[in-house]
């Protein structure tokens, strides 16, 4: 569907046999106008002229690669119709594009895997383009007379398996997710149930278009390390296609926050705000508080004068006995806030706090103070092995 013109030349050619020429239509992926369909019964006449189907056609061939519109970043010129031939040495090659700004729908990128092949997309205004596979990718961009827009900006490079995971590392579970769609356009003949973390036992679950592993980084046979910043978990996903096992590795790096943070919210009727009562839930710790050293009263009436502060590493977080570097108290007692340095070097600064470490995840932290009024704590955690 390209607009081929006919425009004089500058001086003359000789054919072997003249012909005319009354109608001619060509698709544009032509390599020599005697592929296009034409009507050769004119007369011949002495006004020399050549075919043009594209304005222009740049070809690569290197492994990887990065093409961009005419002007790019500015904006691309109207009315053009331009042919990009990646060939690359053999093997299956990704393409995907980075930055897709068309200006109305009369601008189109069209992506084929060859001349007369299979159509892998194509694409104008607000459209969503999914990354191509391919051994080879013949791409056009044609535009309108019309408005421009900033155009487009890819890249393509060798597959790797690597491509068909995605990872949403979240803060106690894997978020992997497999495309299916890659996965079929990448020809592996393999079975949903044959794709599995290191415990063959943890398989995916299908929701859409991708194939989910939610599993809990205590479970499948994940591995984990711990640094000063950082706990990074690791796995594999494994499947075997065609008798061929491959493995994509997997590793989320999860940032490690020491601090044990709880917040006392107290109203008017000196009711405990039970909404801010334990630590965030993206903390490594669970905190309760209670009114008394059994740590049984929980009720704002059984305040006796201490706040009891059970402090808890939540599961599977550390294998190293939890410590309290130092504890800072905030109380607003009439509108003034007052901080207080109770805890340093894991040992109580006053009198009136003590510290029980009940076992290797496990600390109690009780405070004598006059009135239960609202109160912040803060402390700096520290591990032992």
């Amino acid at each position: 569907d390209t607009l081929p013109y006919l425009y004089h030349l500058p001086s003359l050619e000789m054919h072997r046999v003249p012909f005319g020429v009354n109608q001619m239509t060509c698709s544009g992926m032509e390599d020599h106008i005697a592929q296009c369909q034409m009507s050769t019964t004119a007369s011949c006449h002495h006004r020399y002229a050549h075919l043009k189907c594209f304005d222009s056609v740049q070809q690569f061939y290197s492994t990887t690669g990065t093409l961009t519109s005419d002007n790019y970043p500015g904006r691309y010129n109207p009315n053009t119709d331009n042919l990009y031939i990646i060939k690359p040495p053999p093997g299956l090659y990704k393409l995907s594009v980075d930055v897709f700004q068309m200006a109305d729908i009369g601008d189109i990128l069209q992506i084929k895997e060859s001349p007369f092949g299979k159509e892998l997309g194509k694409y104008s205004v607000s459209s969503y383009i999914p990354v191509a596979l391919s051994s080879q990718f013949w791409i056009r961009f044609k535009t309108d007379d019309q408005r421009s827009a900033r155009g487009f900006k890819l890249h393509w490079s060798p597959f790797d398996f690597k491509d068909l995971l995605s990872l949403n590392c979240e803060v106690n579970r894997w978020g992997a997710a497999i495309n299916i769609t890659l996965l079929k356009m990448a020809n592996l003949q393999v079975n949903y149930s044959d794709i599995y973390m290191t415990d063959p036992d943890c398989y995916g679950q299908i929701v859409g278009d991708k194939l989910l592993f939610n599993q809990l980084y205590s479970e499948c046979g994940s591995t984990k390390n711990i640094s000063h910043f950082y706990i990074t978990y690791q796995n594999n996903l494994t499947f075997i296609s065609e008798n061929v096992t491959h493995e994509i590795p997997l590793e989320c790096q999860i940032f490690k926050d020491d601090r044990v943070l709880h917040n006392h919210q107290i109203d008017e009727n000196l009711e405990l705000d039970d909404d801010n009562a334990n630590g965030s839930t993206e903390s490594l710790f669970h905190v309760d508080l209670y009114y008394d050293s059994e740590l049984t009263q929980t009720d704002e009436d059984q305040f006796s004068g201490k706040l009891v502060y059970r402090i808890t590493v939540k599961e599977d977080h550390y294998d190293h006995y939890l410590l309290l570097a130092q504890c800072f108290l905030t109380t607003k007692k009439n509108g003034i806030d007052e901080t207080f340095l109770i805890v340093k070097n894991s040992s109580p600064l006053l009198e009136n706090v003590i510290i029980k470490y009940l076992e290797k995840g496990v600390i109690v932290l009780e405070v004598q103070v006059s009135d239960n009024v609202s109160s912040y704590l803060e402390c700096e955690a520290s591990w032992k092995l």
